[in-house]
């Protein structure tokens, strides 16, 4: 399982169509074995998985005997109301094998998250999720919905990792956000605002731990402040290998037509 994270970590998300840069993959990893050092352990979940390209990495960082659980409209797509993604439980299952997943531990749920309660989710993870990313619908209803499953649902120290908030494509997800932090009691704390990924953790200590040790760790991070909390901001310095650029190019128009051309000349 180890190599088939360090090669989907290294390059092998970029073959799977999605959003997913590289400073939320290293934080998202960083505090995955951050928890684990702390003693915190439990399944993980997304709603709003589109393709797999961060549940794939969520799956990867779970050990072997752990859950996991995909939370999507797939074929319900008459109530995509704002048309944030269209997930396709083919290909995810598709890139969820090549990438070595155990789908005997894959749940998937397809179901509108307006409909599903925070017990339900934890029933099909046997747990409570240590790792919750929410990339759901993109309106201030269901952010604001999501993030209260997400609160209710994870375990003490437990991570949620919320995208989009500061896209501008889509306002509404900032605004559920200031929603849920003003007026539902929110057990989550900011930690890290990366890659359009914003991550709290549940609980002061945990977020505060898993803060200074991000800090620590990723040169040019500084703290600032959001929701009267401090929070780590960070932007990685994109420094591309060969075999990177490489990768990269064959993602192209012009990459995939010389792949044709070759397959083709064989």
């Amino acid at each position: 399982m180890y190599d088939a994270l360090a090669r989907y970590r290294s390059h092998g998300h970029r073959f799977v169509e999605g959003w997913l840069l590289d400073g939320a993959i290293e934080a998202t990893c960083d505090i995955a074995e951050l928890q684990r050092q702390r003693g915190v352990y439990g399944p993980v979940c997304e709603i709003g998985v589109h393709h797999g390209r961060l549940f794939i990495l969520l799956v990867l960082l779970n050990p072997p005997t752990e859950r996991s659980l995909a939370i999507d409209l797939f074929e319900l797509q008459s109530e995509n109301v704002d048309g944030s993604g269209k997930g396709s439980r083919e290909k995810m299952l598709e890139h969820l094998r090549s990438r070595g997943c155990n789908l005997n531990l894959v749940e998937i749920l397809a179901e509108n998250s307006l409909r599903v309660s925070a017990s339900q989710i934890v029933e099909l993870c046997h747990g409570r999720p240590r790792l919750f990313s929410v990339d759901g619908g993109h309106t201030a209803e269901i952010t604001r919905n999501d993030l209260r499953l997400a609160q209710e649902a994870v375990c003490e120290g437990g991570v949620v990792i919320l995208d989009d908030y500061f896209n501008s494509s889509w306002p509404a997800v900032s605004e559920g956000t200031v929603q849920f932090m003003r007026d539902d009691s929110p057990q989550l704390v900011p930690v890290i605002i990366t890659s359009n990924k914003f991550i709290f953790a549940k609980g002061g200590e945990a977020a505060a731990e898993y803060r200074e040790q991000l800090l620590s760790k990723r040169r040019g991070a500084k703290l600032s402040k959001v929701f009267g909390f401090e929070v780590v901001c960070y932007e990685p310095t994109s420094k591309w290998t060969v075999r990177q650029m490489r990768v990269r190019i064959r993602e192209t128009r012009v990459g995939k037509a010389i792949r044709s051309l070759k397959r083709l000349g064989r």
